[in-house]
């Protein structure tokens, strides 16, 4: 039935935006629009607000964060599709290798208790933190701050903002191969990118980046990536000519 009515709304309509290729290519293979229809204009985050730190060393003072301290950090709702389990088990793995890495986790939902209780039974209560849900200012302080941002997402990734939005930020971002998330970090560099979305591949990744042993974007080079492709100015300036396409569209049809 849900289908049925989307269908019902899509062949009504001349054009499509989406914000990915994943998008497009669901609305496509899924649904029979076609391509030529079918607009991909990502997202953009705020970037008077995402930004990187005009002081990061007093920031991470202020958040108690220790000097020589590793900070790993993901924002994520918590439930299972976002990959926080693995995650944590990774860092089983990483703590050994690099002792001074923290994996900080902002963010509510159903699996909290459980999480918690898997970081503890896996003896790692000094390595992973839990937040809990973070205010709108502070989500943007814990970016700033990041040595990493983590996006463990397992599946159904479409987008996703907060990579664009850490990145923003001047932080490195590392997510699994799905979705929104590989366009958006394979145009930056592939070392940006786990194998896939096993606790073994996260491990190898995040250790080898830390360890300096992985090459990747430097903070300047990450902002920089944003302002060149992920801006409103310039989602404003396409989703406009689509509309202008349109209409000249319709105009067109009315003179037959």
């Amino acid at each position: 039935m849900k289908k049925r009515v989307e269908l019902m709304a899509y062949r009504r309509s001349d054009h499509f935006i989406v914000l990915s290729d994943y998008f497009r290519n669901l609305l496509s293979n899924d649904y029979g629009v076609p391509l030529e229809r079918i607009h991909k204009i990502p997202a953009a985050p705020d970037l008077q607000r995402f930004r990187p730190a005009q002081d990061r060393a007093k920031l991470r003072e202020e958040l108690g964060l220790k000097e020589e301290q590793q900070v790993i950090f993901c924002a994520r709702r918590l439930v299972h599709r976002m990959g926080i389990d693995h995650l944590i088990q990774a860092m089983q793995r990483i703590s050994t290798q690099v002792q001074d890495a923290v994996l900080y986790i902002a963010g509510g939902g159903p699996l909290r208790s459980q999480l918690e209780q898997l970081a503890e039974g896996s003896g790692l209560t000094r390595y992973v933190q839990f937040l809990g849900r973070v205010s709108n200012e502070d989500l943007v302080r814990w970016y700033q701050a990041a040595d990493l941002s983590i996006v463990p997402t397992l599946t159904l990734e479409g987008f996703g903002l907060v990579t664009v939005e850490a990145l923003a930020c001047g932080t490195p971002v590392i997510g699994t191969p799905y979705g929104g998330t590989k366009e958006i970090l394979e145009g930056l560099s592939g070392n940006l990118l786990f194998k896939d979305h096993t606790p073994e591949a996260m491990a190898e990744r995040i250790s080898s980046v830390l360890l300096g042993k992985t090459v990747i974007p430097s903070r300047a080079e990450c902002q920089d990536y944003v302002l060149k492709n992920f801006t409103w100015q310039r989602a404003a300036r396409e989703i406009t000519g689509v509309f202008e396409q349109a209409i000249a569209e319709r105009k067109e049809l009315a003179l037959r």
